[in-house]
């Protein structure tokens, strides 16, 4: 669990750890995958399993 500060909000480092992967994910040029195409991907890797 992460640890939180005065406000219980996450600590700084974890806020600026996560601030910087919400902008590459933004800055992002790969296509994207519709979500329907990644469950059916997931639902038939877990059906092998």
């Amino acid at each position: 669990m992460r640890e939180t500060n005065e406000t219980n909000g996450p600590d700084d480092e974890y806020e600026a750890w996560f601030r910087v992967k919400v902008q590459e994910a933004l800055e992002d040029q790969r296509p994207k995958v519709p979500h329907e195409e990644v469950m059916r991907a997931m639902r038939e890797l877990i059906r092998r399993k």
